[in-house]
């Protein structure tokens, strides 16, 4: 079933129940509600294995900011906030992060092409 299928499968208010997140099917609970069928939309069904686990069927709103980067106007320096982020975004930064430090976690072969010897790779494996 594709998910316009599935979108479409809900916004018949005919589906008993389905596992998912809000999110994903909103559109069809919102068509519901536009079609004046509020009572054959999403109703939460918190089940818990027992009473001392708390259901988590919906949590409060929380600030995303793994999208984002702001600078407040309190900041003292905005050119050097602006000038390190920059930095971060670097190709050496971007190298160094992902790469970590050639000759040590990586080598760096004929016409730049970056690998790994085995020794490296055990390294970058091993956790400990």
């Amino acid at each position: 079933m594709s998910y316009d299928q599935y979108i479409s499968l809900i916004s018949t208010g005919r589906v008993l129940g389905t596992l998912d997140q809000l999110w994903n099917f909103n559109t069809a609970n919102e068509a519901l509600v536009t079609q004046g069928k509020v009572g054959k939309t999403y109703v939460p069904l918190p089940i818990t294995f027992d009473e001392s686990i708390k259901d988590r069927w919906h949590s409060p709103s929380a600030l995303d900011v793994s999208n984002g980067l702001s600078i407040t106007k309190s900041c003292k320096d905005i050119e050097g906030a602006l000038q390190f982020v920059n930095d971060l975004l670097s190709p050496e930064a971007m190298i160094l992060r992902y790469w970590g430090e050639e000759g040590v976690d990586y080598m760096a072969g004929d016409g730049g092409v970056f690998y790994k010897t085995p020794e490296q790779r055990a390294n970058y494996d091993n956790q400990d």
